[in-house]
């Protein structure tokens, strides 16, 4: 399949291929030799497999956000599978502890760290938490790292402030 593919020729062809497919054509060979760079651009060719569709997208196509983790959710077998294909998604999960969590936990390691074995402790989860989170950032969202970590920090401090918070209530 195509890897490593240049970001503007991937834009172009997401927004190539949703337009065949909004205009009720589904290719059904979708394939390196089957799209051509012409300028820099996208050229699909080869229908010699293509069918009438009506594609079932119900959700839009956006670039670096989180991949739907059902055909169910996104509508579009051929779409989903093309565009999982090329990485125009980040992943919908995150590995914490040789197991696979749903995304949205990697907003909050202490959610995320709830999912711990019980053996661990919760410092322990919470380090480790700490640590995918942060490795996950890295790698699928580089450009919005520095501002994320901050954000952390700024957060974990509101958290340790109100954690040793005098009692009101002696």
């Amino acid at each position: 399949m195509l890897t490593r593919v240049q970001s503007a020729f991937k834009t172009g062809l997401i927004h190539a291929l949703v337009a065949i497919h909004d205009a009720g054509v589904e290719h059904h060979d979708l394939c390196r030799r089957n799209i051509l760079d012409y300028n820099d651009r996208p050229m699909i060719i080869d229908f010699g497999d293509a069918e009438e569709h009506e594609c079932e997208r119900f959700v839009p196509v956006e670039e670096g956000t989180p991949a739907p983790t059902l055909t169910c959710e996104f509508g579009c077998v051929e779409l989903l599978e093309f565009f999982t294909d090329i990485e125009v998604w980040t992943p919908s999960f995150i590995e914490y502890i040789d197991n696979f969590q749903p995304i949205e936990l990697a907003y909050d390691p202490h959610a995320l760290a709830k999912m711990a074995p019980s053996h661990w402790s919760p410092e322990e989860a919470l380090q480790e938490a700490y640590r995918v989170v942060v490795k996950h950032v890295k790698e699928y969202y580089p450009a919005q790292y520095d501002d994320w970590i901050a954000r952390l920090n700024n957060n974990q401090k509101a958290l340790d402030s109100t954690s040793n918070s005098p009692n009101d209530s002696q």
